[in-house]
């Protein structure tokens, strides 16, 4: 290790002078949030195979949703964990927890049990990515702090873009389990370069600890956590019930969009009222910092909620094979990283993000009208090309945005604030899921049991259609043309919402002023 490494006491970061060294520790770091981001996207390919698998694919939405709803519990605690234990010591056991979870995945004999492990690995993959960035920050000179932690958050898009490719390919060769297997010697790879090459925490004394442990404990806010996991738990419950197929369940309706409105509301209260160290920067949630958050929200949840069914409308719909399939979840991913690199060099040159941020909005519109005019009745092979654009878009979004959100904060709210920000990230990765399942799921319900009426015990032929993608192969072509043309109808519904979701962000985007860059 450099000479020139220091250590500041006190709750100050350490940094490092040595300019090599800075590169080497943070490219070190980085492995470790490509790794925690990958396996956000790690069963948006596979889903469908392992609920097919486990003849349960109708709780697919709460795999899908699993691993950001983790993240969103735990993130807002990591601060408060690193300045009372440290960051090495931190970053280090959420590295060993992130492992465990994986072996608890790739050892889940049910859906429930493989969803709760997702849970943990969500959990653990915040505080990879919180205590990583948080280090990259100390680490580099304030001048290049807008522009690396910029790359830094391209680096987090480009693990979630290989998660995916990765899972199916896994999938289709050696088997799902492997998926999260194969995580492990890689994790605790990043655990022992951590060990080897970061500066060790700063010591604190018995009696520091004594006394920081409870001030610490307080500065977390427990209920705000909480209400905030109990709403989102509501929530997708209430999504899943407002589904075309179960509007009949009216108590489950009422009890759910009862409690959905009931804990916001509670939420909002602790936030706002009682909360003395809310998880919203609320002073800085009223400014321009607010409607990047919100934006993201809208941008990610219509995103997320076709992203999550390109790959099943390949194998419900019958076009092309394996190959195809992959090749369509990556035209939508790949795009992504290149939309991230491409904007940060374009606002580097101009100085200029915001007319470039609507470009894109622009853009991914068109490219879900495509989706939603050419898709909905079955597409040919080649048409997968229109996925690229709305990768490349989305990623340019992203990293306009995320460059716009540090340039307005200062270094005494940018740590809340971007651990926010990402929050934010995060409900849109769950929620917009949840509602483009629902959307689809439901419609497709509705259509079959529409379609299929007269039919001895159609309920429980519907049932096995909708919980076993490979179950339809078996019947006969006919009826594998109607289950086509029921899954189509229902698939061009998350398509619209992708749609009104996006179109909902250009205004947020035009009346937030463009911040000034250095």
């Amino acid at each position: 290790m450099s000479s020139e490494v220091a250590l500041r006491s006190g709750d100050s970061p350490f940094c490092l002078d040595d300019k090599a060294e800075t590169a080497r520790l943070s490219r070190l770091q980085l492995l470790g949030v490509l790794l925690a981001s990958s396996g956000d996207t790690l069963v948006v390919a596979v889903y469908n195979s392992i609920g097919s698998d486990f003849h349960d694919l109708s709780k697919g939405a709460w795999l899908l949703v699993s691993y950001s709803l983790g993240s969103c519990i735990s993130s807002p605690t990591f601060g408060a964990l690193d300045e009372l234990f440290g960051r090495k010591t931190t970053l280090l056991w959420t590295y060993f927890l992130f492992a465990a979870g994986n072996i608890l995945c790739g050892a889940s004999t049910s859906m429930p049990q493989l969803v709760a492990a997702r849970v943990l690995v969500g959990l653990t993959s915040a505080g990879i990515v919180s205590s990583s960035s948080a280090t990259v920050t100390a680490l580099i000179p304030s001048d290049k702090a807008t522009w690396l932690r910029s790359y830094a958050d391209v680096a987090n898009t480009i693990g979630r873009s290989v998660g995916a490719a990765v899972g199916f390919l896994f999938t289709k060769t050696i088997g799902w389990r492997w998926c999260f297997y194969s995580n492990v010697p890689l994790i605790l790879l990043c655990a022992f370069i951590v060990v080897q090459q970061i500066p060790p925490d700063s010591p604190k004394s018995s009696q520091s600890m004594d006394d920081s442990l409870p001030s610490e404990v307080q500065s977390i806010d427990w209920a705000g956590v909480f209400t905030l996991t109990i709403t989102l738990v509501q929530l997708i419950l209430f999504i899943q019930t407002l589904q075309p197929g179960q509007i009949q369940q009216a108590r489950m309706l009422y009890i759910t969009g009862a409690g959905s409105i009931f804990s916001i509301s509670i939420f909002v209260w602790i936030e706002t009222c009682w909360a003395h160290y809310p998880l919203l920067p609320l002073n800085s949630m009223k400014k321009a910092f607010g409607g990047y958050c919100l934006s993201q929200f809208l941008i990610l949840s219509g995103r997320t909620g076709l992203l999550t069914s390109v790959v099943p409308y390949f194998t419900r719909a019958n076009i092309g094979g394996d190959i195809t399939t992959l090749l369509a979840g990556g035209m939508l991913l790949v795009g992504l990283p290149f939309g991230g690199i491409l904007a940060n060099h374009v606002v580097r040159r101009t100085r200029h993000y915001k007319r470039l941020g609507l470009i894109t909005i622009i853009l991914l519109v068109l490219t879900y009208l495509v989706v939603f005019l050419r898709w909905r009745e079955g597409i040919h092979i080649w048409e997968i090309v229109f996925l690229f654009p709305s990768g490349l878009a989305a990623g340019m979004f992203l990293a306009t945005q995320f460059i716009g959100m540090t340039a307005e904060l200062t270094g005494n709210n940018l740590i809340q604030c971007t651990g926010t920000y990402y929050l934010f990230q995060q409900l849109g990765r769950i929620l917009g899921p949840a509602i483009g399942f629902a959307l689809i799921q439901g419609n497709f319900q509705a259509r079959l049991n529409w379609k299929l009426r007269g039919l001895p015990n159609t309920s429980e032929l519907v049932r096995n259609i909708l919980n076993d993608d490979k179950f339809s192969r078996t019947l006969p072509a006919p009826m594998q043309d109607v289950v086509r043309e029921c899954y189509l109808y229902g698939f061009q519904f998350a398509a619209l919402f992708s749609i009104f979701s996006t179109i909902a962000a250009l205004p947020i985007v035009v009346l937030v002023r463009e911040a000034y860059l250095d």
